[in-house]
């Protein structure tokens, strides 16, 4: 499944690592999928809102299952992380650029989670 498929038949998502910091891509990624409709939880455990939304510090603390969960940070906490996310079946992973390495690559396609990696959620939901 392709970006632009995902995008069209998933409407549940959940994106790790959101920030408060509205120049931040992954606040504008949030916003922006808002912004088109979709059902979006923010995942941080900094925080306990971001604009105005309920911020859960977990996947497990969301009120439904996403059927795709963004990772949006460096590579480094994405590996913190990984394992915890692995444990999510059901769901498939999307790397934006620059937030992946191939050892995280790696690790994905050993647990055979449908993934997709290097493509910008922004720029596909708005066609470019």
């Amino acid at each position: 499944m392709d970006a632009k498929e995902i995008l069209k038949t998933k409407k549940v998502y959940a994106i790790i690592g959101v920030s408060k910091d509205e120049t931040k891509y992954s606040y504008e990624v949030y916003q922006t999928m808002l912004n088109y409709g979709y059902t979006v939880f923010p995942v941080n455990p900094r925080y306990n809102e971001i604009a105005g939304s309920v911020c859960y510090p977990s996947l497990d603390a969301l009120p439904q299952k996403p059927e795709v969960v963004m990772l949006i940070m460096a590579p480094h906490n994405i590996e913190n992380i990984l394992s915890s996310v692995l444990s999510i079946k059901d769901a498939i992973l999307w790397f934006p650029p620059e937030c992946f390495s191939n050892d995280i690559i790696e690790k994905v396609q050993k647990a055979a989670i449908p993934f997709i990696y290097d493509e910008c959620p922004i720029g596909k939901i708005k066609g470019f």
